[in-house]
């Protein structure tokens, strides 16, 4: 059976009205989530957990580009569903990412009071991803997915049937303002201490990516090199913000005296902060790097050059990136 995804590709066109693009696309994103609910709920399964909030964030960033047309009192409701599932699914993914981060720096952790730092710190998070793991659990049964589907399913059909916008029209006007608005933050995210900036831009990177992605059926096989590196500039950024936020938490664990009580030394924490400034650094040197050599013109270049200006959804064979 085809991948919902590339049945997507096969039946839609730029010249496919919206409406009926809309209620393709939105079935084709919720599938993961109704597919995925069972394991992901367990807790065991980080894989699946993880796939389902990027598949929640997916579907949150469709609808977003659908939203005018359909009836906002249902679209709030589904898009209220779809964002309960990022946040609850949001926290345990987080804490498994901190525990990954801060088992590897025990690896190469040199002194005792290093690994004794890093062993109470993993012993902290791990204990609150319990907590978030029994609060995801809750949300996702509250929610009933599965009692859910086909009252979203008849939803999507429920697109204004009056609006003929083509869908390539929309996805022209689409990714222009998703542009300008990744390449607003420039060049204050080139500013090594402007995390708040930077990770502003991972969103806007992020959501532009996302447009690409549910619009596939517009855009020619020069696309793939776009999202590519969209999705190397989005991880960048987002290891950026994981050292942030890592830092802060390791701060206000010292600050609260947790660490302390468990016999925590400063050496150790001061080791542990280095590590993760330098890791910082290194992924900023290489976000300014990415950004240097995809600037707005050349991105703005690549990602409107892909996109398609015929009709039939067949007639574009995937083509090399040109982009200079």
């Amino acid at each position: 059976m085809p991948h919902p995804e590339a049945l997507v590709t096969s039946l839609l066109g730029p010249d496919t009205p919206a409406a009926i693009a809309a209620a393709v696309i939105l079935a084709a994103k919720a599938e993961p989530l109704f597919a995925l609910e069972a394991a992901a709920a367990s807790g065991e399964d980080m894989e699946a957990v993880h796939d389902m909030r990027v598949a929640s964030r997916r579907l949150r960033a469709a609808m977003a580009i659908f939203r005018p047309l359909y009836p906002d009192r249902e679209w709030r409701r589904f898009n209220r569903m779809a964002r309960a599932i990022t946040r609850s699914l949001g926290t345990v993914r987080d804490a498994d990412v901190f525990v990954d981060e801060f088992a590897r720096l025990t690896e190469r952790a040199r002194t005792t009071d290093e690994r004794v730092t890093l062993a109470c710190i993993i012993g902290h998070r791990l204990g609150e991803r319990l907590r978030d793991l029994e609060s995801m659990r809750e949300t996702l049964a509250t929610l009933g997915l599965a009692e859910r589907r086909d009252g979203f399913l008849a939803f999507v059909r429920r697109g204004d049937a009056g609006a003929y916008q083509p869908l390539g029209e929309l996805a022209d006007a689409v990714v222009r303002e998703r542009l300008t608005a990744v390449y607003a933050h420039l060049p204050e995210a080139l500013e090594s201490d402007a995390g708040e900036t930077q990770h502003s831009m991972r969103i806007a990177v992020k959501r532009l990516r996302y447009a690409i992605e549910t619009l596939r059926p517009c855009f020619t096989g020069k696309a793939d090199k776009v999202l590519e590196t969209l999705k190397t500039l989005q991880d960048v950024l987002g290891e950026l913000h994981d050292r942030d936020v890592f830092l802060s938490s390791v701060r206000e664990m010292a600050e609260s005296g947790e660490l302390a009580k468990a016999g925590v030394k400063g050496p150790g924490l001061r080791a542990v902060e280095r590590h993760l400034l330098a890791e910082r650094a290194g992924f900023f040197d290489t976000f300014a790097a990415l950004t240097a050599e995809w600037d707005e013109a050349r991105m703005t270049r690549a990602v409107l050059g892909a996109l398609r200006t015929d009709a039939a959804p067949d007639a574009v064979e995937p083509e090399a990136d040109a982009t200079p």
